[in-house]
């Protein structure tokens, strides 16, 4: 474990990293827990690296089936910390990596595999452009499927 000093001066170096290397090295470290990545603190460095990739509107991640979950909804998505009451419409960044581990260990995990499965393959592609497509399988969108199978759950209990 990293003691809390160098946490420290990693986030800061992180934070002041140029945005086109900060892209490269957030697109790096996001693929890695994909290919089964295990030996970097993964959220450590990302968390790191926020401020500089903040800087760059609108730069371009890598396509994690849990970006493709947020897309409906990601400019909703705050970073302010909560002193007060809670801003009407809008989510806390934080909040959404424990929904994602529910939907992924207990609400849907089969559907989640199967989607984190195919985003994989597709990463492992030679291009980006062809893992920024949707997933899909049977000609039919993977979170209709998901839908659908929530739905059924949802009826029979």
């Amino acid at each position: 474990m990293i003691s809390s000093e160098r946490t420290g001066l990693l986030k800061s170096f992180l934070g002041s990293l140029p945005e086109e290397i900060a892209v490269r090295l957030a697109r790096a470290v996001e693929v890695d827990p994909l290919i089964d990545g295990k030996s970097l603190p993964h959220e450590m460095i990302l968390e790191g690296l926020r401020p500089a990739l903040r800087r760059l509107n609108g730069s371009d991640r890598t396509p994690t089936p849990l970006r493709f979950f947020c897309l409906p909804f990601e400019d909703l998505f705050t970073v302010v910390p909560r002193h007060t009451a809670k801003q009407k419409g809008r989510i806390a960044r934080g909040s959404v990596a424990p929904i994602w581990t529910w939907i992924g260990q207990i609400l849907l995990p089969l559907e989640t595999r199967i989607i984190a499965a195919i985003s994989n393959r597709r990463l492992r592609r030679p291009t980006m452009r062809t893992a920024r497509r949707r997933p899909r399988a049977s000609g039919r969108s993977q979170p209709t499927r998901c839908a659908k199978r929530w739905q059924a759950k949802r009826n029979a209990a």
